[in-house]
């Protein structure tokens, strides 16, 4: 009779930092059970495995459903990494107030206009980093797998794909405690925000019009997506995931270490 055990083996996160390919490794098991209180070893053996390296994410895991997958993308939305926390400050800038203040307050449907207000900061102070889409998945590791770099090294290689330019913009909305979402469609990906934590209501934004496009322009091109999005998240269909960063969270999807 056999019984299988899931384990996520914890990783130096050290080690896992100098990590930028793919490469073999081996992973020692050991198996012990109590024997009337004395500890007998059942199974002691060393397999061969793979380590992705830090940005490589695979799109299929056995055992996970798509949805999980999609999950595992809060990952890497990083609102504590320094380069979002200079984002933000830059941001303030960009505010009626001069400042960036964090959550909702007792606001519902934004009706002070301060997460919009917020938000579009966010969008020009991005602006400020010269930013722009650029296609970039290219990964050496087996599988279906995507390498995506982290918010603070779009920042820095000032550019992104779809979904790094939308972790980045979920980063930093995390970062003054809104809540947002990644969602997921074949081929692309976009970022929406909440505006309360009552309601069902976003801004939807299109983050690779960045550096081309204002604001408003972003949020209404965002709208119509997840207009036509929507029905096909309803049915669930292979392809598409709305993956709110906050449940994530909940669940124990914790930022990646900066």
């Amino acid at each position: 009779r056999t019984l299988p055990v899931r384990q996520s083996p914890l990783v130096d996160p050290e080690a896992l930092a100098g990590v930028n390919v793919q490469k073999p490794a081996q992973v020692h098991i050991e198996v012990s059970v109590l024997d009337e209180g004395e500890e007998k070893t059942i199974l002691e053996e060393t397999g061969e495995t793979v380590i992705y390296a830090r940005r490589d994410f695979p799109l299929s895991i056995e055992g996970f459903s798509e949805a999980e997958v999609f999950d595992l993308f809060a990952a890497m939305v990083t609102p504590n990494d320094p380069a979002v926390e200079e984002l933000i400050r830059r941001a303030a800038d960009y505010t009626e107030s001069g400042q960036m203040w964090s959550g909702y307050g007792d606001h519902t449907n934004d009706d002070d206009g301060g997460v919009w207000d917020r938000l579009q900061a966010i969008w020009q102070a991005e602006n400020d980093y010269d930013l722009t889409y650029i296609s970039t998945s290219v990964s050496f590791a087996p599988g279906a797998v995507q390498r995506i770099r982290l918010p603070a090294e779009v920042l820095g290689q000032r550019s992104g794909n779809c979904i790094e330019l939308a972790m980045l913009y979920a980063a930093a909305a995390e970062a003054i405690r809104l809540e947002a979402a990644l969602i997921v469609i074949p081929g692309h990906a976009f970022v929406g925000v909440r505006t309360d934590q009552e309601n069902a209501d976003y801004y939807f934004v299109e983050t690779t019009m960045i550096g081309g496009s204002s604001f408003s322009d972003a949020v209404d091109v965002a709208g119509e997506e997840f207009d036509e999005t929507l029905p096909h998240l309803d049915a669930e269909e292979e392809g598409y995931g709305w993956v709110k960063i906050w449940d994530a969270r909940e669940s124990g999807i914790l930022p990646l270490p900066w």
